[in-house]
Parts: C-alpha cells; structure tokens; sequence
C-alpha cells in the first residue's frame, strides 16, 4: 500500500493550503483595506486584547529581550523563560528590519502553511489512498462545528467554535501565529513517531525531542496532547504486532525524560514565584459544559463512533494514537485545572481524522454490503455534504468578520487616528518601560501602536483586573489621591475619546502636565514618580 507522499500530492497540498490560508486571512485584509484617514484598523479582530498581548511582546521582543515579561500590568515582576513566541518574533523584527505586523502575518503565512503540510503527512500515513488523503486534510483544515445553527437557535448563547480558536485548525491560521506553530509540532511530532515504529532510526527521535522542546518554550501545555497520541501509537503497535517493543518503549521514556527539565522550569516560574502564582490563578479558562462541546464540533461526533468501532476492530495502530489524544484531551479538560479548556487544542484533528477512517472503513462497507442499491450508490454523497456542513462557521466567520469590518469603520476594532498620532508621538517622546494610565481600549491600542507597558489592558494579563478597571475609572472621575499615580509608577496619563466616554469633566491634577495635545487627544506626564 502506497504510503509515501508524491511530488504531485505535495503541490496538490501547497496550493490548497494557500487558498485556505487566503480565506482564513479576508478579515485581516478587509479591516486594512477600509482604513480611512480618520479612523485605523486596531488589527484585532477575533480576540483584541490577545492580539494586544502578543504584538505587545513583540515590541519587548524588539528591544532585545528573551524573557517573558507582562505588559499590561504595573507591579514589578521578574521575567520567566515561557511562552516566548512573540518575544522571539520581536527580536526576528529587530534582525531583519521589518515593521512588526509584518512579521506577524509572516509568521501566520509560512507556520499556516507549515501545519497544513504537517497535517498531510499525518494524514499521509494513515491512508494509502490519495483522494481519502485529501477528503481527511480538507475536512480537518477547515471544519469547526454547528456554532452557525447554535447561533440561529440559541443566539443568547456562546458558541465554541466562534470562540476558541486553538481547537480548530482554520482559526488558528485566522488568528495567531503560535497556534500553527503549536499544531505543527504536535502533528509532525506523532509523523515521526510513526516512522520510528517503522524503522527506530536515531534522526526521527531526535526531531521528536526538538519539536518537545520548542513546543513547550512557546506553549507550556499542549505537547502533553503528542505525548497521549506517541503513547497510544505505541500501544496500538504492540497490540498490532503481539509483542513488546522495547527499544520504542525506551525511546518514548526517553522522550518524556527530555521534556522533565523545562517542566520543571514552567512549574518553578508559574507556581512558586508570588507574581506568577498570581497570574496562573486568574488565567482561568473553564471548559463549556458538554452540550457546549458536542456544539463546538458538530457533525464530527456524529461519525466518530464508526471510526472508534474501525481502530479498534481492525487494531489499527496507526490511529490509535489519536484515539487516545482524543480520550486524553477530553480528560484534562474536564479536571479540576485552571487551564482545562487550553488542552482542547487541536481537537478538531483527532475528531476528522478518526471520522474519515471510520467513513472509509465501517460505514462505508456497511453501505455496499447492506444498504439499499439508491442509497449505496449516493455514498459519496455523505462525505461531501458532512465537509460542506462542517465548513459552514468557518465561511461564516471568515467572510462575515470580513464583511462586517469593512461597513463598520466606526466599530470598536478601528481607532481614531488622532489617538494612533498621539501615541506616535508618545513612542518618540517616551522610555520603553514607563507606564501608561488609560483605558482598556486604549490602552490595547497604545500596546499594539509603541509597545508600551500600561495600567490596565486584558483580562489575565492584567493582576487584580476587576479592581484595576475600577480604579481607572475613578482615577477620570476624581476619586483618587493624587499621590496614586506615583504609588503605581505611572509616568503617562492619556486623555482621548474613550475616556472621555468615561469622564467628560476630567481635570488634570497638580503633578500632571500637559506635554501633546492635538483635536481629540491630550498626554499629560506625571512630573514626579
């Protein structure tokens, strides 16, 4: 059985991929193109304040720095060696001289493509046939789940797949660089395991120990999902072959063992020091409930249980694997852990694939044996119109966030240029580090624009955010002391039109003044601090 992957396939896949990626990208180059000459595009569309985040740390990044270090808070912390993505794209930016958001959607072009390709060869592994190779790639590349029908019926609810863009592979290409990456690693990580299994040659464990490592650098969680897939691709082999595989079990000790050391440095970082046990205990993210989950990917549970009934009937060690991925995943998001739902990433992988395993081997040879001669002979049907349905909320999303930012300039994700030209002048006037007081939308705007770090600005990002918003709120409205401003090391006090919805009456106390003003737009600098 043909297993390897022909030039002609690989051109197939890159084409493709570009289209999707084209696709994914219309919200993006809407939003740029409907830009006028009062009003920017915040570049945010999906998440604001994540994408707030991460170009925040690509300017700290661009400064030179490795570590992690938040942006969008005002206590004092020291940086940790985690999560480090955007700081790495920072200094690429530095390197090469290119503007920030370029190398932002650089990255989310070659990582898009590099997941895309990576998903093949998965997929390649598993099925001989080259149009069951390609029905599997489309169908986990774009489907999300019923999020559209959810919408329509429930509109009061919260859809998964509108949501959470790390658990499908088409919004993760939407959205944010690190997600592709992330995938990408997990997915040529299990590719070559399975080549191991094959032939144990050294270069495919050290690739799988690579991948381990850089995942767990840019995102501290998710590698656990290729340790699940790697751990049941090697029973599902052993129960396949009815022997022990002792040199694979040692491989695979081997790589858990590698991955000990940067554990251990995420779990001192994020656990023991004060600060960051602060922060890992408000970067609460809960699974939905399981109605919630069985909406968030649709028609995908609906053929699940044939490929389950396939892997298992057949002792299918290839899928096994993601078998277990799936089982695992499941089992982390709904334990008692902070960051549960985070273990969802990718989900939609295990889901499509193990789908159109068991389409290809349960259903239908189920159909040609048994089903009626019309309904047998319509089986082709099935795969096409369960693709199709399940492509429903990604074509939704993409081309109606495309849509929609190009008739709201006004909307919430553009910003008035007389802000973006205040803040222009603010980053040349200004040190990398002093502090800025604004609001939250403001502020994300002013950490996107300068990199600045600011008061308030995201909800995990931002200690005590509950209480910090507050207190912005009566810093406009005059309830504050005056020596708070000094007591939070606050060296910037903007005053524009999002906080004028706050306070229209603001007045500037004694040790601010007044240092850029333009129509809509005031600076004060704090004199003492």
């Amino acid at each position: 059985m043909q297993r390897t992957v022909l030039k002609q396939e690989w051109w197939w896949v890159l084409i493709v991929s570009h289209a999707i990626f084209l696709f994914s990208s219309l919200p993006f180059v809407a939003g740029y193109a409907a830009q006028t000459s009062d009003r920017d595009f915040a570049g945010g569309f999906h998440s604001r304040g994540d994408y707030a985040v991460y170009i925040a740390m690509m300017h700290y990044g661009q400064q030179g720095h490795w570590d992690y270090h938040l942006r969008f808070t005002s206590e004092r912390h020291n940086g940790i060696y985690t999560r480090l993505f955007y700081v790495a794209a920072g200094n690429l930016s530095r390197w090469t001289s290119l503007n920030i958001i370029t190398v932002f959607h650089l990255a989310r072009w070659l990582l898009g493509i590099a997941v895309c390709l990576s998903l093949y060869f998965l997929v390649s592994q598993i099925f001989p046939e080259i149009i069951w190779r390609r029905y599997t790639f489309l169908l986990a590349a774009t489907a999300a789940g019923a999020g559209w029908l959810q919408a329509i019926l429930a509109p009061w609810s919260r859809p998964l797949d509108i949501l959470f863009a790390d658990g499908y592979v088409f919004f993760g290409l939407a959205t944010f660089p690190h997600y592709s990456a992330t995938t990408a690693a997990i997915l040529l990580s299990i590719s070559l395991f399975i080549l191991y299994l094959k032939q144990p040659r050294i270069r495919y464990l050290i690739g799988i120990i690579l991948l381990g490592i850089f995942t767990q650098f840019i995102n501290p969680i998710a590698y656990v999902l290729a340790d699940f897939a790697m751990a049941g691709t090697l029973i599902g082999f052993m129960w396949n072959q009815k022997r022990p595989a002792h040199r694979a079990l040692i491989g695979l000790l081997v790589i858990g063992l590698t991955q000990f050391p940067q554990l251990f440095i995420n779990i001192h970082s994020l656990a023991l020091d004060p600060f960051w046990a602060q922060f890992t205990a408000q970067n609460s993210i809960p699974t939905p409930p399981i109605s919630g989950l069985l909406w968030g990917y649709g028609l995908l549970w609906l053929i699940l249980p044939a490929g389950v009934f396939a892997v298992l009937k057949l002792k299918n060690w290839l899928t096994l694997g993601l078998l277990l991925w799936l089982v695992g995943a499941l089992i982390l998001a709904y334990s008692p852990l902070a960051i549960q739902l985070r273990f969802l990433h990718g989900f939609v992988i295990p889901l499509s694939v193990l789908g159109a395993f068991g389409l290809k081997e349960t259903l239908f040879p189920y159909l040609q044996k048994k089903g009626s001669r019309w309904l047998s002979a319509r089986r082709n049907l099935i795969p096409f119109m369960l693709l199709l349905l399940s492509m429903i909320t990604s074509i939704k999303v993409s081309l109606g966030d495309a849509l929609f930012l190009y008739n709201n300039v006004d909307s919430e994700f553009y910003e008035p240029h007389s802000l973006t030209l205040a803040l222009d002048w603010l980053n040349n006037n200004s040190g990398p580090d002093d502090m800025i007081l604004a609001t939250e939308q403001t502020s994300q705007w002013a950490a996107i624009r300068i990199g600045r770090p600011v008061y308030l600005g995201h909800l995990f990002e931002t200690l005590h955010y509950q209480a910090k918003g507050a207190r912005v709120g009566d810093f406009y409205n005059d309830k504050l002391p005056p020596e708070w401003l000094t007591q939070n090391k606050i060296h910037w006090v903007i005053y524009g039109p999002h906080e004028k919805e706050v306070s229209a009456s603001f007045q500037p106390i004694n040790s601010m003044q007044l240092v850029y003003e333009n129509k809509a737009v005031k600076i004060y600098e704090v004199i003492s601090h």
